[in-house]
């Protein structure tokens, strides 16, 4: 026999005595959560019920505290897992979207959901990106050859990462320790680039009629291009494995169209000097 426990848990019971202290623990269970939800009603009528939950808990446990409860812990063990560094971009974009600061944000966000998302992403910020190399690759400003690429450079820049991440944690009053400290920094990046190179932003292939964010960007963009559409940024990844490369160093590369290609070194690299150890 099947119950519905809550909306998203089922549970197959086939003991009669289990199944009358599942039907008691429901029952506990949903009293103590009746309170949570008519508050959660009541303060945004607006929302759904999920959603409206969802709210609720994000106020009782902010990603604020949870990422300074995820610092104090990656501090004291001395060390950064795979998954402490997805959490963290995890936690750092539900902040960033809690707050509705991804105006103030946005290479951050961009680089949060880049992680996040697997294969072709539907997040708008990777989508905006690719809007803006565009804007790059069409520029009247007199940009020579070597330009381009330096430009689009200095636009995906692990530094303007960096300074965003600064900014943000600062203005929340969490520590950034990981980002002002030249070896915990190190730590980070290689594991959050071992999650994006190689990882393709681009837009669907039916963006041309699609009514979500992926199509009205692609829609102004194309627009903005109009009569060198040569120049719209397709496609956009990293590697590390470029022939004749440095140690270290990871390329970007922008399809426009099938088999053309630019590309340029991503600016990550930054000097010990360049780093100071408060918090």
């Amino acid at each position: 026999m099947i119950f519905s426990v809550l909306p998203t848990i089922w549970v197959i019971i086939k003991d009669d005595s289990s199944q009358k202290a599942l039907r008691t623990s429901v029952d506990q269970l949903s009293t103590k959560l009746d309170p949570f939800i008519d508050v959660a009603r009541s303060n945004y009528p607006d929302l759904s019920e999920h959603d409206a939950l969802e709210e609720l808990r994000l106020q009782l446990y902010h990603p604020r505290d949870r990422l300074r409860d995820l610092i104090d812990r990656i501090i004291k063990e001395g060390g950064m897992s795979d998954g402490d560094a997805v959490k963290l971009v995890s936690l750092t974009k539900q902040l960033i979207e809690h707050e509705k600061q991804n105006l103030l944000f946005p290479v951050v966000l961009f680089y949060c959901d880049w992680v996040l998302s697997p294969g072709m992403t539907k997040s708008s910020s990777t989508y905006l990106m690719l809007s803006q190399i565009t804007d790059v690759f069409l520029s009247d400003n007199g940009l020579t050859k070597v330009d381009v690429p330096l430009n689009v450079s200095k636009l995906i820049s692990i530094q303007k990462f960096r300074g965003q991440l600064l900014g943000l944690y600062s203005s929340h009053k969490i520590s950034t320790i990981l980002f002002t400290n030249y070896e915990n920094w190190k730590a980070l990046m290689n594991l959050l680039l071992k999650e994006i190179v190689g990882k393709t932003i681009e837009f669907p292939p039916d963006v041309e009629n699609s009514e979500d964010s992926a199509g009205v960007v692609y829609r102004e963009m194309k627009k903005r291009a109009a009569h060198h559409e040569m120049l719209m940024a397709r496609k956009l990844w990293l590697s590390d494995n470029v022939e004749g490369n440095r140690k270290g160093d990871v390329y970007w590369f922008v399809e426009t169209k099938p088999r053309v290609m630019i590309c340029g070194r991503l600016f990550m690299v930054e000097e010990e000097k360049d780093f100071i150890s408060k918090q």
